[in-house]
């Protein structure tokens, strides 16, 4: 029995006025209702014409009502639903500690993440899974909590279909965050494979990463000739092809901003007094973007001499050591490490999340690490990375400008400069 209901836990709008009965004519405003249930957590939705709304008709129980236009005759309804009504939704549940209800808040608040109009600032481990806490991008708002109760990606699935039905509109088509974990032993399950089949597994899952955008927290700790660092907030992702810019913000002022190509390496510093930019500095863990992007999960390993033992997946190439497991459901990485002469380092992928792949249905969308812990022994750096949805969609981004090292420094004017460009 599923724990946050099924299907039969909503009911899905007819396209009929629950107060007349009639049609409600093609391409014409109604009004949709959603009401709260006796005899369990699910809703009732009823649809009613402009005039019979007007007339003052209403349904019991009602929870939430909302303006919307009916699909043209022929045509699938919109998908696109209307903010306001998710907004509406999402602080109605708030405090209501029913399951079913608990859930229908988290995904709504991952709808609202994917669109960016909440942030998350940090999270609180609880018995029974975990609080988000969240506030309204470019607000100062009071924090918003919200309880994941441990929700499997399946389950996702189940309840994103119930919050379509209510809301006549595919959530799944603007959800990009999921909930999957490994399940069960992967390196025993990972065993039945061949290297070949290893190599090709990754190339097929990171093929289309090839441009990215993406948005989360982090927490980034180093060490340098000045000292001990840290740096923790809201950071933005691109990717393009080897090329990686990150940029960290708290509060809307940013933080650092860091780049990296198969050639440079960069970072701006502007948590202290002066703004730092320093290039090309050796010992840094962003200093080589391929190990980089291989740590991350956004690569493949790299090509070698290839052995799998007991599920674990060891790479020997010229640079060093690759050792990796990987989960067998979705290909996605759970442990990566490389081992030098120089440095080495080590990536743990504790949870995972879908990279949407617009156009497409989110069930064939690439899984890859959506919590991940870095520790490397280049500045004794380590990196919390929460990535709260990736996109390979970068039409509406500033791509042209995010790895122009030369822009950034016009834009951002640092007062000292480190190092130089090869």
């Amino acid at each position: 029995m599923a724990r946050f209901g099924s299907s039969q836990g909503v009911s899905r709008p007819t396209g009929l006025c629950a107060a007349t009965g009639e049609e409600i004519p093609h391409a014409s405003p109604a009004i949709a209702a959603l009401c709260e249930r006796d005899e369990d957590e699910g809703f009732d939705r009823y649809d009613y014409s402009i005039e019979a709304w007007e007339r003052g008709e209403r349904p019991k129980r009602l929870f939430s009502h909302w303006r919307y236009i009916t699909p043209q005759e022929g045509k699938k309804p919109d998908i696109v639903i209307d903010e306001a009504v998710i907004v509406d939704l999402f602080e109605r549940l708030e405090g209501d500690d029913r399951p079913q209800r608990i859930a229908f808040r988290y995904i709504i608040a991952l709808v609202l993440l994917r669109k960016r109009k909440l942030k998350l600032v940090g999270r609180e481990d609880v018995d029974d899974g975990e609080i988000w806490l969240l506030r309204w991008s470019g607000t100062d708002s009071e924090v918003a909590r919200v309880h994941n109760p441990g929700i499997k990606e399946d389950e996702i699935h189940g309840l994103s279909d119930q919050l379509s039905d209510l809301l006549q509109g595919d959530m799944c088509s603007i959800l990009a965050i999921s909930a999957c974990a490994p399940r069960g032993d992967p390196k025993s399950r990972q065993q039945k494979f061949t290297p070949a089949e290893i190599h090709e597994q990754q190339t097929e899952r990171t093929k289309q990463f090839n441009t990215l955008v993406g948005r989360g927290i982090i927490e980034f700790h180093w060490s340098d000739e000045d000292g001990k660092h840290r740096a923790q907030g809201d950071f933005d992702f691109w990717k393009f092809e080897n090329e990686i810019s990150l940029r960290v913000s708290k509060g809307g002022e940013p933080l650092m901003w860091i780049g990296c190509d198969e050639t440079n390496h960069w970072m701006f510093d502007m948590l202290g007094d002066e703004t730092t930019l320093t290039i090309n500095q050796e010992d840094i863990i962003f200093s080589d973007a391929l190990d980089m992007l291989v740590l991350l999960g956004l690569a493949p390993l790299p090509s070698g001499t290839t052995s799998i033992d007991q599920g674990v997946v060891t790479v020997q190439t010229n640079k060093g050591v690759w050792v990796a497991t990987f989960d067998p459901s979705t290909n996605r990485p759970l442990e990566i490490a490389i081992q030098s002469d120089t440095h080495h380092a080590l990536a743990l992928h504790r949870s995972g999340i879908k990279v949407e792949l617009p156009q497409k249905n989110r069930l064939v969308w690439p899984v890859t690490g959506k919590l991940i812990d870095i520790e490397s022994t280049k500045s004794n750096a380590r990196v919390k990375i929460d990535f709260a949805w990736l996109s390979i969609d970068t039409s509406d981004q500033p791509m042209n400008r995010v790895f122009d090292l030369d822009f950034l420094r016009r834009a951002i004017k640092p007062t000292v400069v480190k190092g130089i460009i090869q």
